[in-house]
């Protein structure tokens, strides 16, 4: 807008219109500079996702679209670098853990060593349960005292309470500082898979009236859980093909998951029954399951609706008896949509497996300045056997 000055020259006098959007979008690229900069310096990491079907990693996002690599980089190499040292294998395996930056971490200051002699330097030392030796153990744990500098004690275990020796812990069971299990209350959690969203598109498989009915893949024949005595009392209103050391079928792969992938060729449904009824224990046998076109019926103590997408799964504790449990399994396979609609939830999420996500945490954990004086666990027995509500089936 042109206007006369006083000395009869022109000058522009911008619409008000204008000048108002001009603040607007000032303001706007503030608030967004603002935002950036808090995701891209807080690390304010919360390692319990449980509750959550996925978590968003906000400032992943930001720093790769804006190109704040840099500065990020800066920030991470004024953190001091934390040692993580194995003083057990994991069964016959003694480099079992994959490093930080392997896993993608959030934070990745912790190595990962299981040379002894870097124990002085160590900030945390990992036992795995089913692997300690009460006669090769460091010195400062197998001592009364507790002295200033030793580094924090680590217990990992992924297997249920029935199956975990207790006569391991003499001598150590007031001596652990950081509880490393599958139980959601442990200090770092370790499930065995996570529930994620959806990465990639995803495409409802092909229903099969002709596919065998129910499939169970199992090695471990007399259990706890009595989950071989249901399976045989099933067996009498529906079929189920078992395979692996407890059947009389063979899978041809070596691993694991490529054989729950063959079965979901063949199979509608698949057994994903635990060895022992015990809080939050979940294995792999479920999130293998969910990973692949087969429904999983499970066995289990774990609060399964609470952390599962509805509708992925079948429990039969919601069965008075085997025989309504095959009744209803009957009636989902008889219908493409009645079968299909359990697969669902898969347009939006994904089963993961992620054995050693855990690491990450640990090292968020040792980074916290609280963590350098944490005190050992006063009875880890009493948590771990007492508190895990195992079902004994008689």
């Amino acid at each position: 807008m042109l206007l006369k000055a006083e000395d009869g020259s022109k000058s522009y006098v911008p619409n008000q219109r204008y000048q108002r959007l001009f603040l607007q979008s000032c303001t706007i690229t503030l608030a967004i500079c603002l935002l950036c900069y808090t995701y891209v310096h807080l690390d304010n990491y919360n390692n319990h996702f449980y509750n959550n079907f996925t978590r968003w990693n906000v400032r992943e996002v930001i720093v790769n679209t804006f190109g704040l690599n840099k500065s990020v980089a800066a920030s991470q190499t004024s953190r001091e670098r934390k040692l993580v040292l194995l003083w057990t294998p994991y069964f016959s395996e003694k480099d079992w853990l994959p490093s930080t930056h392997d896993l993608h971490c959030p934070i990745q200051e912790c190595d990962v060593t299981s040379n002894r002699s870097l124990l002085p330097k160590s900030s945390a030392v990992i036992l795995h349960w089913r692997n300690i030796d009460s006669d090769d153990l460091p010195r400062f744990i197998t001592d009364d005292s507790n002295e200033i500098g030793t580094p924090l004690v680590a217990l990992f275990n992924k297997e249920a309470p029935p199956n975990t020796p207790v006569d391991s812990l003499t001598g150590i069971n007031q001596k652990i500082h950081l509880t490393i299990t599958y139980r959601k209350d442990s200090d770092v959690y370790a499930p065995y898979g996570r529930i994620e969203k959806r990465t990639k598109a995803f495409t409802m498989p092909e229903f099969k009236p002709d596919r065998k009915s129910v499939c169970w893949l199992v090695s471990h024949c007399q259990t706890q859980s009595k989950r071989e005595e249901y399976v045989e009392i099933l067996k009498q209103y529906i079929d189920v093909e078992v395979f692996g050391k407890c059947g009389n079928h063979i899978c041809p792969y070596e691993k694991p998951l490529d054989c729950y992938f063959w079965l979901a060729k063949q199979c509608k449904f698949y057994l994903s029954f635990e060895n022992s009824i015990c809080k939050d224990y979940a294995t792999e046998k479920l999130y293998y399951a969910l990973m692949t076109d087969m429904i999983p019926i499970v066995m289990g103590g774990d609060d399964y609706a609470k952390y599962l997408p509805p509708h992925s799964f079948i429990n039969v504790a919601n069965f008075s008896s085997p025989k309504n449990l095959a009744k209803y399994l009957h009636e989902v396979s008889r219908t493409q949509s009645s079968y299909l609609s359990y697969f669902k939830w898969k347009e939006k999420y994904e089963s993961t497996f992620v054995p050693y996500w855990w690491l990450c945490d640990l090292c968020h954990t040792l980074h916290q300045t609280e963590t350098k004086t944490s005190m050992p666990h006063p009875d880890f027995s009493s948590w771990w056997f007492g508190e895990s509500n195992c079902a004994f089936v008689e």
